[in-house]
């Protein structure tokens, strides 16, 4: 088996590219076989508040706790895409939900991962229909990691940004590895 790196976004909405964009990005690499992670970027990406709207910075403070502010502090898009796709090219990915972070935004532009690299199965497809989370409201990957691993071992706090959801994937998938299951 190969290295495993875990993906999660923050994006401005669950439509997708082009309505939608994506404004942090979080990566944990699992290394082969291994019980652990390590993060290896966690970026928020420049983005003019006043561009995207109030839905989508409503969404970003609800979701990821984001203060629309800090948005104007972010890396250049075209520098945070560089650095994503030299390190994601060629490598084995996961997301807690594979269709939100790549069949929705890390497949088109600017990102363009369409073929370059192989998307497991989402991690919360491994867990019982019982233990997800359907609200609208409310972060999915927060609500099944509190459930599942109630002593927080990727020691993320209350944090929901994407560098904490990637950290807190990566705990659910070594969790499933450790079951068989991936």
């Amino acid at each position: 088996m190969d290295d495993v790196y875990v993906v999660e976004t923050a994006s401005t909405g669950t439509k997708g590219f082009p309505k939608d964009r994506v404004v942090e990005i979080g990566i944990c690499r699992i290394p082969a076989g291994a019980m652990t992670f390590e993060s290896v970027f966690a970026e928020r990406i420049e983005t003019d508040p006043r561009e995207i709207g109030k839905p989508a910075l409503d969404r970003l403070e609800l979701l990821y706790g984001m203060d629309p502010q800090n948005l104007y502090f972010g890396i250049p898009e075209d520098e945070a895409v560089d650095r994503v796709r030299d390190m994601l090219v060629g490598k084995t990915c996961a997301s807690f939900d594979i269709q939100e972070v790549f069949g929705k935004f890390l497949c088109f532009q600017p990102w363009n991962l369409t073929h370059e690299a192989e998307l497991l199965p989402s991690i919360k497809s491994r867990f019982h229909p019982d233990l997800r989370f359907m609200e609208a409201e409310g972060n999915p990957i927060r609500h099944l990691y509190d459930k599942v691993l109630p002593d927080d071992p990727a020691s993320v706090g209350e944090g929901n940004g994407a560098y904490e959801c990637a950290c807190m994937s990566a705990a659910l998938f070594i969790h499933l590895r450790g079951q068989g299951l991936f």
